[in-house]
């Protein structure tokens, strides 16, 4: 079983846009991911890269950026172990509440945000590059 490991050297990175560029409808590019660390962003991936997630924390709220798993690794629940993850990385930095966009016709996304207490609290309509809606959801811890 693969471990979780912090993002920690700027080397590393390469490795998560190809988890995205893979995976994602809308993914990230090797710039963004790079940005996103020079910012403080804290990322987190399954030590042989099969997935990873992003989070930004800003006082007692988190916004989670990104999640992604290959699709080799998918349906193993790897996403789950993700997201339990950076809920307890949340915990323990006392975040009380956690927001993410998800794209509306992302079921198997949104039934796993859902499954761990998300609810949705938002439409964000034409988020989207391709004009798609997203939908806004909130944990609160």
């Amino acid at each position: 079983m693969s471990n979780i490991i912090r993002i920690e050297k700027a080397n590393q990175l390469p490795y998560l846009a190809n988890i995205e560029k893979v995976v994602a409808h809308y993914p990230w590019g090797i710039a963004n991911i790079t940005n996103a660390f020079n910012h403080q962003d804290t990322f987190f991936a399954f030590d042989d890269y099969s997935g990873y997630y992003c989070i930004s924390l800003i006082g007692d709220t988190a916004e989670l950026n990104s999640i992604a798993i290959l699709p080799k690794a998918q349906g193993d629940g790897l996403g789950l172990r993700l997201i339990n993850h950076m809920i307890s990385y949340c915990k323990l930095h006392r975040v009380k509440n956690i927001f993410l966009e998800v794209a509306v016709d992302n079921v198997k996304a949104k039934s796993l945000y859902t499954k761990v207490g998300f609810r949705q609290i938002n439409i964000r309509s034409n988020y989207y590059q391709d004009g798609k809606d997203a939908q806004v959801m909130k944990l609160i811890l």
